[in-house]
Formats: structure tokens, sequence, C-alpha cells
């Protein structure tokens, strides 16, 4: 594996302006979160990195110590649901303590992630991991692939921070490259707690996330147990900052659930409705030609004043576990209902697929999913099946009619031998386009002279989004024959602590056979502002074949007072770039070099009030990123030779952006069981020493925005 001269330059460069105390950021994947002090009381324990301690390795949490029994002559445990679906944390505090905005922005912090940050909070946001295209990730939420039903975009945006448990990344139960997990935040105390997340920034938006949980212990049939009431509510909303059309229009969360449990069964039913109405402008055009007009906020005009796209969805989920095999522990099982309406209004204008039209998608969808564990001696198993039924109910943007189903089984295996722990994973599984494809993994974890070390080799599929074999009316060309994409992916990596530093270093490659993605339509008639509206599903004859390293420097990252620092670098080849166009323009969609850094302090005034304030800061080469498909949300692969974004220094037109990056600043406290939050971001945008910065044309990022926010849990 070789690197360009120019990537190990610009990586060189950017450990050096990191260390320096110029770029900054929070620490990276599977690390112990650099930002905070020890977690509180009521941050669930997430899985430690098993880099560091294999001894806990990374496996499907299941209780395999048999059914519990009611106490008899001590106090009452009742059976707990537990998460069912892999996974590494990519921190261990809980994410509502943490002044991340939203999922894709904590999910930044996993290693060789990098984030399409598209600016405003709201608006869709996406991650790609090791090197993958965004649109490979599964995002599952509480054992559910939380996809939106036609355009296959995990839906990130639906899912608050104040919700959920740490996030976790792995090898993904549904067959695909790389799974997202994020579970429900499960409170284990027994006085009532109610959770307060807040924050307000400088340009309008505003949001608050309210949890609140009751306990009771309640004798219903016979055996003692316990009844879990929770209800929570969201609410957002932000006017944008380019006034008219780039607001988030409104966010409506409701969640209910009950839950009752006894020595040896767990019983549940939760509800979780959302409403979700976001601009869909189509970025901001270039004034009178000159790209860097699009920072200047009193010239930048949005394509599309009037356009959104909105979703309205109900999920209705039944839970159980219990000894469902006699002589097995205690298997879980649910069974969700989910109900999605997809609403795009173009208000474009004129005439044909771009006039005033709303297009309307309502689709119903039934998922299942089962896990049992076993106890073979040493071996730690797990069988899970997992199947979804989705129908198209009504709408104007799909063929008529229509199902499509899946069904996913998995067996895990998690055994220490020979000093090594051992996390192996085969798969079967079916779709509506391939009927049956497989998927394995191995993962080896060991410490060799005081150095954690790992090694994996990951072969898996890739399942077709809806839209992406039938089409989008007038927006997207559908994938013809729908040849079945594979994925070979190796890893490895090593994490050793010398005295107030830690070292860590992650290698990565993979190929892609028949890669799927979406391509913006090139044509002579389009002009360059509506490059994104139109495209085409395409594979690749040729695989994709890619690799990068990561390095990881942390100096006193897990100090309770005083200084500390964190760099994390990643450096990204694209191996094989001229085998053809689809290549070349996938090649782009990356930088070769992007870092992250922090350098911060932390402080005790008070006796009582914890002091952390950081700057923090991120940088990347040129690129051509990729481009916001306005219809689905989903992000694309630009043109090789697209007018824009080109930049007025450069000597002709360029598609590419950077290099670049951007400085923020960060201040938390922490206050008898409250935590504010204070950030400056962007903090040399739309000054002299930069105008302004952007990931994803042409969405520039605010400049100089200041963000408010407070975590408060009260205990009643």
């Amino acid at each position: 594996m070789t690197f360009s001269r120019s990537a190990v330059s610009a990586l060189a460069l950017l450990v050096c302006l990191a260390g320096s105390g110029m770029s900054a950021s929070p620490a990276a994947g599977q690390n112990t979160d650099t930002t905070r002090t020890p977690a509180d009381s009521i941050a669930a324990p997430a899985a430690a990195d098993t880099v560091r301690t294999p001894e806990r390795a990374d496996t499907v949490a299941v209780d395999t110590t048999g059914a519990r029994s009611p106490a008899r002559s001590g106090p009452f445990v009742p059976l707990p649901f537990v998460r069912t679906s892999p996974g590494r944390s990519v921190v261990d505090t809980l994410s509502a303590r943490l002044p991340e905005t939203d999922i894709p922005n904590l999910l930044q912090r996993a290693d060789g992630a990098f984030l399409y940050d598209i600016g405003p909070e709201g608006w869709p946001h996406s991650v790609s991991l090791l090197g993958l295209p965004p649109g490979d990730a599964s995002f599952w939420f509480e054992g559910r692939r939380f996809h939106d039903p036609v355009s296959g975009r995990p839906r990130y945006d639906l899912i608050p921070l104040a919700l959920v448990e740490p996030l976790r990344t792995g090898v993904d139960v549904g067959g695909g490259p790389v799974g997202v997990y994020a579970e429900g935040q499960n409170y284990g105390g027994v006085e009532p707690l109610t959770q307060i997340r807040y924050r307000r920034d400088s340009n309008g938006f505003s949001r608050v996330d309210v949890l609140h949980t009751q306990k009771r212990q309640f004798d219903l049939f016979g055996p003692p147990g316990v009844l879990d009431i929770e209800f929570g509510y969201g609410g957002a909303t932000a006017s944008g900052e380019y006034g008219p059309g780039t607001e988030f229009d409104l966010y409506r969360g409701f969640l209910g659930r009950v839950r009752y449990r006894t020595g040896d069964w767990a019983f549940g039913v939760n509800n979780y409705a959302i409403r979700h109405r976001v601009a869909a402008h189509g970025g901001i055009p270039a004034s009178r030609g000159v790209f860097g007009t699009v920072y200047l906020r009193p010239l930048g005009q949005p394509r599309y004043a009037r356009a959104f796209r909105q979703t309205v969805r109900n999920d209705l989920t039944f839970r159980v576990r219990g000894p469902m095999i006699p002589g097995l522990p205690p298997a879980q099982a649910s069974m969700t209902w989910t109900s999605d309406t997809f609403d795009f209004t173009t208000a474009y204008g004129g005439e044909g697929p771009a006039a005033d039209t709303s297009w309307v998608v309502k689709s119903n969808a039934l998922h299942g999913s089962i896990t049992q564990p076993i106890r073979l001696g040493a071996h730690r198993l797990s069988l899970s099946g997992r199947a979804r039924i989705q129908s198209r109910a009504r709408g104007t943007a799909l063929p008529t009619g229509g199902r499509r189903g899946e069904v996913h089984v998995n067996l895990r295996d998690s055994v220490r031998a020979a000093g090594v722990e051992w996390i192996l994973d085969a798969g079967a599984h079916g779709t509506e386009t391939q009927p049956f494809y497989p998927s394995a993994s191995i993962r080896a974890e060991t410490r060799v002279a005081s150095t954690g070390v790992f090694a994996s080799a990951r072969l898996t599929g890739r399942r077709y989004a809806w839209m992406e074999t039938t089409g989008f009316e007038g927006f997207v060309a559908p994938v013809e024959d729908a040849p079945a994409p594979r994925t070979l992916l190796l890893e490895a990596g090593l994490r050793r602590r010398l005295g107030p530093v830690e070292i860590g270093l992650t290698g990565y490659a993979h190929q892609q056979t028949h890669p799927v993605d979406l391509y913006a339509t090139v044509s002579d008639a389009t002009p360059p502002t509506a490059l994104s509206d139109t495209v085409t599903v395409e594979t690749a004859d040729t695989p994709f074949r890619q690799a990068g390293v990561v390095l990881d420097l942390g100096w006193r990252t897990r100090a309770e007072r005083g200084f500390y620092a964190r760099i994390t670098g990643t450096a990204h080849e694209f191996l094989n770039p001229n085998a053809s166009t689809l290549h070349a323009r996938s090649s782009r969609t990356l930088p070769s070099v992007h870092a992250r850094g922090l350098f911060g302090a932390r402080f005790l005034l008070f006796q009582d009030l914890i002091f952390d304030a950081r700057v923090e800061g991120q940088g990347w080469s040129e690129m051509s990123s990729r481009l916001l498909h306005t219809p689905t949300g989903r992000l694309v692969v630009p043109p090789l030779d697209a007018p824009e974004p080109s930049l007025t220094a450069r000597p002709v037109a360029s598609p590419l952006i950077g290099p670049d990056g951007v400085v923020d600043v960060h201040v938390d406290i922490d206050l008898y069981g409250a935590t504010l939050f204070f950030s400056f971001e962007n903090a040399l945008g739309g000054t002299g020493v930069d105008i302004g910065s952007l990931i994803v044309p042409t969405y520039p990022l605010p400049d100089q925005q200041f963000r408010f926010g407070v975590y408060w849990a009260i205990f009643d």
C-alpha cells in the first residue's frame, strides 16, 4: 500500500499544526472520551475498547447465565432488556452529556471517519466510515434498520442524542460493509429521573429534548415485578441564516415506553412518532459567477426558496425477553410496525418534472427479530434472525404497487483461546434483488508486550435501496440488471500507552466488487447549478480498491485536571483511480488527508464546578466532495469537470475544494449534575484570515456561530 508524496506531506503538516494548538479535535473512535471527566452515575457503562482490554471482547450482550428467579432472601432483581447487536462504542459517555449536535457529528470520532457536514443542524449530514461511501453504512436503532424506505438514506437526523446510549460501530448484522448501532437510553436507577437537553445558536436555531422515567414495584401476575414508564418529547426549529428557503421548519418527536419485568420475563411496548420538515433549497449559487460570494450572506440566495422535504414516521414496537426455549438462556424478540410518509415539494416553477409538484410516498413496514444466546463450554454463541417486509401504500414517485422484503440470519461466536480473543460471525441474507448472499467476519484481539493489537477480515454484500432499482421519477435513473455488490474489508491496528502518551495506529484496505453509488447526471443541456438534481445509479465493472492509515496521538487525555491534547490524522488513497471514469469521479469524493485535533485544559473551581476549555479544529486536503441530491437528501458523486465549485484563486475553473479547515472553541461546565455547553464554531470564518469554508458544495458552514446548550439530570 503506497500513498502519494503530497498525501504524506499534508498529513505531516496537519500533525505539526495540531501539536502547536492551531488544529484540534475530539478523540477518535474506539477511544475513551477525552473531553469529559469520569462518567456520571446515570451514564450506562459501554463496552471497553477491546484493543486495550481484549478480555472484554465485542460480542452480543445477552445474558447467558440462564433465567433469573426472584430473590427469596434479598432484594428483587428484575430481568433486564439488553442490546442484541454487536459493535464497539465510539465514546464511553452518555450521548446526551456531549456537546455534539447530532449522530453524524458524534460518529466522526470513529477511526477513519469523515463527516460530510452540510452546516446547520437538522440537515442530512452523513459520514464515510473507513473510506466507504456514506450510503454503505447501515443504521440500526433498537435492533431495526432505521433508513428512509425510498432512498435508503440512514435517518440519523430523526434520532436525537438525548434518547440514545453511546453509539457503536462494527459488523453489519444486515450483511452490509459496516453497521452503526443506537439503543434507547436505559436508566438503571430506582428514583424518578427527568433529563433535559436544550440548545440554541446565533442563527435562530433552538431545540429541547426531555426524557422522564419512573419505576414502580407492581405485582401483576403474582411474582414480584417492576413497572417502568418512560416518555419523552423533542422539539426544534430554525429560521436559517440565509433567510427564506434555508429553514429547519420543525421537528417534533414523541416517545412513550412501558416495560414490565419480573425475575423470569420482561415485556415492553414503545411508540416513537416523528415529524421532520427541512428546506431543500439546493445550495447557495455563486453571485455573478464568483464562487467566493457563496460565503457572503447578504449576496447568498437559495436556489429554490420554497422547496422542502418532510418525513412523518411512526414506529410501534413490542418486545419480550425470557426463557423461550427450555434449558437455554433467556432469548429476546421484538416486532415493530412502521408507517413512513415521505414528501418532497419542488416549488421550482417551470415545466416538466421540475415544475411545482409534490412527490409523496407512503409506506408501511413490519420488522421482526429474535436473538437466542447459547453457551457451549468457552464459546459464547448468539443465533439471531431478522426480517422485514415493506409495502408501498400510496405515492407519486415510485411505480405503482410493489413490495420489498429482507431476511438475515447470523451466528456469532466469541471465544478466548491461546491468549487471543476470537470473534467470528457468519450470516445468510436474502432480499428481493438478491435471493441469497453470505457474509462472514473474523476478528482477533490480544496483547503483545503491553501493546493491544487486533486484526480483522470481513466479507459482505450490500442491499439495494428501493429507488436504486426502480428509480425516483424525474430525478433518479435506476441501476440496470442490479449486479450483486461484494466488499472485502481488512483492518488491523495497535494501541500503546507510554506514561501520559497514548499511541494508536490503524490500517484498513477494502475492495468493492460491483460498487453501487449515485452519480450526478452529466448533460450539455444541464446548467452547472442543477447538476445535483438528476442522478443515475451506476455500478463499476472493475472493483474499487482503497486503503488508509489512521494515526492517533494523545497526551494526558484521561487526566481529570490540567492540560491535554490529541491529534488524529487519516491518510486515504484510492488505489486504482484510472480504471474508469466512475473510478476517477469516486476517487475525488474523499480528501487524501484529513485530521482532527484538540488542545485543552480541565480545572476544578469552587470545589463543585468542573471547567473544561479547549480549542478544536479539523483540516482536509483538496477534494471534489459529494453533492447533496435535493429531492432525496442522498449524497452523490459529482462530475469530473463541473465548473462549480470553482475558486477564484485557482488559475482555471476547478471542481475541487480545499485544502481548508475550521477552528472551534468549546467550554463545558459541570455543576451539580448539570452540564453547560458554550461553543464558538468556525471562529476564523468570515474574517480576513478565512472568507469561509464548506465541505459539501454549495452549502457553506456557518461563520463565527455561537452555540449554547445545557444538559440537566433532575432526580425527583
